[in-house]
């Protein structure tokens, strides 16, 4: 799952930088935009889908280890990561946030 991949790639830099700078504290937040995968992390309910519940529950270990702050469910109109995990999406919109900030 990207947002699994995308979790533990943000921690490990997170981590990095910590290493290499005086910031004590990075704040990782995710932005997921499959609203039933954010309905399902936030439900005490567990999910048929094995390979899902092994998901659900590194998420769940990285945020009560405070590696994560938050998973947040964005609409697909504001998914600016697309184009890392889909084929043929435009790059666009992240080129832009990038520039920005």
């Amino acid at each position: 799952m990207a947002l699994i991949e995308g979790a533990e790639a943000a921690v490990y830099m997170a981590g990095i930088i910590k290493q290499i700078t005086a910031v004590k504290d990075v704040k990782i937040r995710c932005l997921v935009d499959n609203k039933s995968l954010h309905e399902s992390l936030l439900s005490s309910k567990q999910v048929e889908n094995r390979r899902l519940r092994l998901d659900i529950s590194v998420l769940d270990d990285m945020i009560w280890r405070e590696e994560i702050k938050k998973v947040e469910w964005v609409q697909t109109s504001h998914q600016i990561a697309d184009c890392l995990t889909e084929k043929g999406v435009s790059s666009e919109k992240l080129r832009g946030a990038v520039s920005r900030n």
